[in-house]
């Protein structure tokens, strides 16, 4: 399945400051220059921090198997991807995840956020499950 949806909604300011292989650091939080998903290893590729409201509400770090400018080149980047996001505040489970639904949904033609609907689903159960997401916990997207 494309992870396209995903990154469509991620892709301005991740890859607005490509430092491909490199630690990042953005609002406090590091994001290491490697990262590993089934034993393949992936290069961090950018990092952004996304507001709401003008709060500051996570950071979010690319990984990707190929160094890449855009959206366009990064769906293109053969295997896995990874995408890292971190709370820069404690929020209720569903005020975290709640958003990112809304996020997927408005910024998606019909046909993938259907196509997307079973991975967004079992995310969201994962952040519901954990009740509270805390200030610089780690959640990933594969």
């Amino acid at each position: 399945m494309s992870l396209r949806a995903i990154f469509f909604m991620f892709a301005a300011f991740l890859l607005l400051s490509p430092v491909p292989g490199r630690a990042i650091e953005t609002d406090e939080v590091r994001f290491d220059p490697v990262s590993r998903v089934s034993g393949t290893a992936l290069h961090m590729n950018g990092a952004g921090v996304r507001s709401s409201h003008s709060i500051r509400a996570y950071a979010i770090g690319l990984y990707l198997g190929a160094a890449a400018d855009s959206l366009d080149s990064a769906m293109a980047v053969p295997g896995a991807k990874r995408i890292e996001i971190v709370p820069l505040l404690t929020l209720p489970a569903t005020m975290f995840s709640k958003p990112l639904v809304r996020g997927f949904r408005k910024n998606l033609p019909k046909d993938e956020f259907d196509a997307m609907q079973p991975r967004i689903n079992a995310f969201t159960q994962q952040v519901l499950a954990i009740d509270e997401v805390k200030l610089g916990s780690r959640l990933a997207m594969e």
